[in-house]
């Protein structure tokens, strides 16, 4: 018996797979707003919520910076995607991952996971992650199911046996769930997850399938030759202490003593020469075609993911027919740990910190704050004077302002200045600085964007630090702002620390300053 035709509900509201999905996603978009992510990570943001329907979510979803990008070029390496289980897989696009040539793998195929799982008295999913520990490094790993899953996996990141190149945390319930994703925002590893109760397999499938459509999309890279790299490019981030310099002129010595490669040139990212540009320069006059970067940084923050990439592009471009790879950052290899707890152990110690502390000098909370500049026009060289608030920012910082002086708001009847615009230049300040857009909510607040209600959260408390007054609803951070501000008093301040929490946030959420030491005597 043939089937029957599609009748008059099927044809009235029907339409083809292709336009439900376009204007699904179009109505989805028109419904949630401006959304706080751009590119790629809109799109899979826009795709979660369309898999279950409910926009709300979007409040909820939270992406490591970065973390999209290293989930797409993994897998377009090649590197395998694990699921946590069955199910999630069986909704995987085997087609798309076989054109992009992804092996997808469920972690409870593994033989012997049950008996094992009994025996320790854990989950059958948690067993599972553990037996894959030795592959999972470099993988994409998705948990759309099992929140003991997920914590396994976090055990063997805090081990320093398992880095996946991208953690996909959508476990869901009630118990250990929430939990289990809030301690994944805590780790510095890519990852994609939603906070709270909520997840599942439609999310985990369809961030999955997003990732390979979107590394399905790009150009087939030529996969690069790794027998004859002839050059090593050191990158660090630059500081005005010449001693920083020499450390790192030492470093490279012994790298091109002690390895195989002879030419090791550094580059640095600001406030030093020569520049990335300037090293990969050195490189090819001595002959250098294939250049290795290594980031001497310890953290994946924003000079790692975003300004390192854009110098050697452009870098690249300068010298045609050079090859120029990126590794990962010094401070992803777990042998990092071994060298910490050496230092700890064994020294050598500088000494004992109080009785050493004119041979020492000033530590670095005592700095001073960032010299103000003019551009030509007259108007603060705002960009310029960044190049000293991100050092300050790297090497901790005073608190821009003291107790006695902080910036606070400002009663509305207060005389305004006869001439200049404070608030428009505190305006294009923060953006200058940071790239984050304000609007003056009233006579009193700058309500600065953020990208998450945890970044604005974390820098409205640091900021506060800083003896500024700050506050926050959602994503959005208030700072003070009144025509009666200086240039060169409050508005400056107000940039300086929203500019260095901004640092301490793209760069891997540092502490805002060093604690000071405790009293001789007293016990930690």
């Amino acid at each position: 018996m043939s089937a029957p035709e599609p009748g008059p509900m099927l044809r009235r509201f029907a339409m083809t797979p292709g336009a439900i999905e376009a204007l699904s996603i179009e109505r989805l978009q028109a419904e949630a707003g401006v959304l706080p992510w751009v590119g790629d990570e809109a799109r899979l943001a826009l795709r979660l919520a369309y898999a279950v329907g409910d926009p709300s979510i979007l409040s909820d979803l939270e992406f490591a910076p970065g973390a999209v990008e290293r989930g797409v070029e993994a897998l377009r390496a090649g590197q395998a995607l694990f699921a946590d289980v069955r199910m999630v897989v069986s909704g995987v696009d085997q087609v798309t991952a076989d054109a992009v040539g992804v092996d997808v793998r469920c972690l409870l195929d593994a033989a012997g996971v049950a008996e094992a799982a009994r025996a320790r008295g854990i989950t059958r999913s948690a067993q599972a992650v553990l037996e894959h520990a030795a592959e999972l490094s470099g993988a994409v790993v998705a948990i759309g199911n099992a929140p003991t899953a997920l914590l396994a996996l976090l055990d063997l990141i805090d081990a320093g046996i398992a880095r996946p190149a991208l953690v996909l945390g959508f476990p869901v319930g009630y118990v250990a769930a929430a939990e289990s994703k809030e301690e994944l925002r805590q780790r510095d590893v890519p990852y994609v997850t939603l906070r709270g109760h909520r997840g599942g397999t439609p999310l985990a499938v369809s961030a999955i399938n997003t990732l390979l459509r979107i590394a399905s999309e790009r150009p087939a890279a030529r996969p690069p030759d790794r027998s004859h790299a002839d050059a090593i490019l050191l990158v660090g981030h630059g500081s005005r202490e010449p001693e920083a310099a020499r450390a790192m002129e030492r470093v490279i010595t012994e790298m091109a003593t002690r390895g195989p490669i002879g030419i090791v040139e550094p580059g640095f990212v600001q406030l030093a020469t020569p520049t990335i540009p300037e090293g990969v320069g050195r490189c090819i006059s001595q002959g250098a075609r294939n250049i290795v970067a290594v980031p001497y940084f310890l953290h994946e923050g924003t000079h790692v993911l975003r300004d390192l990439p854009a110098l050697l592009r452009q870098a690249a471009a300068e010298y045609p027919g050079t090859e120029i790879r990126l590794t990962t950052p010094i401070g992803s290899h777990s042998g990092l740990t071994d060298i910490a707890l050496e230092r700890a152990l064994r020294g050598p110690f500088v000494g004992d910190i109080v009785e050493s502390a004119d041979d020492l000098g000033p530590a670095g909370y005592t700095m001073s704050s960032a010299p103000f500049t003019y551009r030509e026009d007259g108007r603060p060289d705002w960009s310029q004077m960044w190049q000293s608030f991100c050092e300050l920012a790297l090497f901790g910082g005073p608190p821009h302002r003291g107790p006695g002086n902080p910036v606070q708001l400002v009663d509305l009847d207060a005389p305004a200045p006869a001439v200049g615009d404070p608030i428009g230049e505190m305006r294009r300040g923060i953006h200058e600085t940071t790239g984050l857009v304000s609007e003056l909510t009233d006579a009193r607040w700058l309500a600065i964007t953020c990208a998450s209600e945890r970044m604005a959260a974390w820098m409205c408390a640091t900021i506060i630090l800083e003896n500024v007054d700050a506050r926050v609803s959602g994503n959005v951070l208030y700072v003070p702002a009144h025509p009666s501000f200086t240039i060169e008093g409050e508005v400056k301040s107000v940039i300086t620390v929203v500019a260095k929490t901004h640092h301490y946030w793209t760069s891997g959420h540092l502490s805002p300053r060093p604690a000071p030491p405790p009293a001789r005597g007293s016990r930690p």
